[in-house]
């Protein structure tokens, strides 16, 4: 059993392979293909590159269950060189939920795979993310619909602007309610591999001279806590629709264990995309205030109100 990240901004599925000797493998799961009686032999050699690091290994197929979603001679890469960044992820691997058009070498997708073998109802997935941390549960993937008990309302549907990752594009961004003169529009990755917002450095700096945010180290801002409550909404606009985000929807309270001080780091970071061909990476904050249903068959993703 292997916990993975679901991740929306890319496409291929990975594990540690018993054969890595790198850190990183040695403090997670890792996959023995010996131990398992439904594995195929593949061996292409395959290659990852992430926004947080790189990883190699090569092509096996085997049986893998998604809870209790089975999928039949899915081709997966086993790791054996995997970087430092690794290390202190609290996951073993990452299961990518976009579309095939960015799998490494074209693997097809794992819930290709599900929808193919008819093993979901629709070809739709869903996630509801946790904004409280201390909650019973960090969240939920449905596969092949949504959940009701996580959200009010009717779906707003916002069409995928290019078949790869889940892109969107962005009418515009506004700022305490004044639209601001970047973005209008441009193009987002709605990704739940992302733990942050993130978009261009000229345009974020702008934003956060707004929200009355400070520069920290590299691409964070920071503000003084007590002002979170008074921060301005910041808004973005999709498909005609405003999506808001209050300043305790997307600012992270990280308290330094031999101080007990607090420090409020505000959740949108420095991010030049242009290797990804998007402007704006669209993160966990918002998809914590708005569940998001992501529709394959229609290639669209729906939001409402989280609950």
């Amino acid at each position: 059993e292997f916990n993975v990240i679901f991740d929306t901004g890319s496409s291929n599925l990975w594990v540690p392979s018993i054969h890595c000797k790198s850190l990183a493998c040695l403090v997670h799961r890792r996959y023995n293909s010996s131990d398992s009686s439904s594995y195929t032999e593949n061996g292409t050699e395959i290659v990852f590159h992430y926004g947080s690091g790189s990883c190699d290994g090569f092509l096996s197929s085997d049986l893998v269950e998604v809870g209790d979603v089975p999928v039949q001679d899915q081709l997966f890469a086993e790791i054996v060189h995997e970087g430092l960044s690794f290390l202190p992820g609290h996951f073993d691997g990452i299961l990518g939920m976009g579309f095939v058009e960015i799998s490494a070498l074209g693997v097809p997708t794992v819930f290709d795979n599900m929808v193919e073998q008819g093993a979901v109802d629709e070809p739709i997935f869903s996630f509801y993310l946790n904004h409280n941390m201390s909650g019973d549960i960090g969240g939920e993937l449905v596969l092949g619909g949504s959940d009701p008990e996580h959200y009010e309302g009717e779906f707003f549907y916002v069409p995928v602007s290019r078949v790869g990752y889940w892109e969107i594009t962005i009418d515009g961004i506004k700022v305490g309610g004044e639209a601001k003169p970047f973005c209008n529009p441009c193009e987002a990755a709605v990704d739940t591999g992302t733990s942050l917002l993130a978009g261009p450095t000229a345009d974020v700096k702008d934003i956060m001279s707004d929200l009355g945010a400070f520069h920290l180290l590299g691409p964070e801002y920071g503000i003084l806590c007590h002002n979170v409550p008074d921060m301005p909404l910041l808004t973005f606009t999709l498909n005609g629709k405003d999506f808001d985000l209050e300043g305790s929807e997307h600012v992270i309270e990280v308290v330094d264990e031999t101080t007990g001080v607090a420090e409020c780091i505000v959740g949108i970071l420095c991010l030049d995309t242009s290797a990804l061909i998007v402007d704006w990476i669209i993160g966990d904050p918002f998809i914590a205030k708005y569940y998001s249903e992501f529709d394959v068959g229609n290639k669209r993703i729906g939001f409402a109100k989280s609950k």
